[in-house]
This record gives C-alpha cells, structure tokens and sequence, in this order.
C-alpha cells in the first residue's frame, strides 16, 4: 500500500449573488417615494418613477448573474438628480432609503456581507447647474463644499455591498 499525503482543499464560495442584490433592490423600490419625478418610458427597469430607477452596478455597469463574479463590489443606487435631496430631506420629503437599506443588510447579512452608505459619481451623472445657498436649518450646510459648486458633478447616495472575508 502507497502513502497517502494530505490535501488541502480551499472552497471559495460568492455569497453576494443576484439574488441578495435583488432583495436589496426590492427593498429600496418598495420604501420609494410614489409619485417622485418625471414619467419615464417604459424600460427594462420596472416602474415609471423614482422606484423604478434603482439600479445595481458592478464597475460602472449594470450587474447581472454572467457579469457578477467573485470578491466583486456592487453599488446600489438611484440614479435621478434629486435622489440626493430626497435621501438629505431637502424639499420636504425625508426617506433615508440607503441608511435604511444598510441596516437591513448588515442585520441580517451582516456576518458574510458588508454593506456601507457612501456618496459616489456616475457616468452621465447630474452636473450642478447653480450656486449652493447656505442652509438655516440647525443641521445644514454653513458653508461651500466642492460638490455643491456649479459645474461639478453631482455625488450619489449609493449602497457598496462586499463579501467579508474574516
């Protein structure tokens, strides 16, 4: 009888599939402003609104099961120009949609998936058209920030969702 010499066997698994990205996308739609912006033409992405315009992106484009792959990071966001005010309160309407979506992904995936809120660009994304006013509210803005100047690109409030490793 020959030896037999031990094997080590390293199993990787993608816990962060479409289906978890799904699940987030639905909950972002469902806790959505109705009736928020312009009507839209119909598209592959469901509803008319501001629902509808959650997307999830993996380097800049439009994630789907071929293109997800392993230790990818997908970002999670809206892509209308006033999703930043809606998710800041500005005009009335508070949904911290994100923060929202966060918490539930770190509670109930919090062990195998990271989830974080972070301001990002996007491709085509809005250029500010005028000046910032400074707000006078207790919590607001006293005073410039370099995205709030006319001609910069607008930051998105976005969901980053990673596989933990430890």
């Amino acid at each position: 009888m020959g030896s037999c010499s031990p094997r080590t066997y390293l199993y990787e698994f993608n816990l962060l599939t479409m289906e978890l990205v799904n699940e987030v996308l639905k909950f972002c739609r469902e806790r959505s402003p109705v009736g928020a912006g312009k009507m839209h033409p119909a598209s592959e992405k469901t509803g008319p609104h501001y629902s509808g315009r959650w997307v999830a992106l993996v380097g800049g484009v439009e994630a789907t099961e071929e293109i997800l792959q392993f230790n990818d990071t997908v970002t999670i966001v809206n892509d209308q120009p006033y999703h930043r005010k809606i998710e800041t309160g500005h005009g009335g309407i508070r949904r911290d949609i994100v923060g929202e979506a966060q918490e539930y992904v770190n509670s109930r995936y919090g062990n195998l998936i990271s989830a974080k809120k972070q301001y990002v660009f996007l491709r085509n994304g809005y250029i500010l058209k005028g000046n910032f006013r400074r707000g006078k509210r207790e919590n607001s803005r006293k005073s410039l920030q370099k995205d709030t100047k006319a001609s910069a690109m607008m930051t998105y409030p976005a969901l980053i969702l990673e596989q933990r490793f430890e």
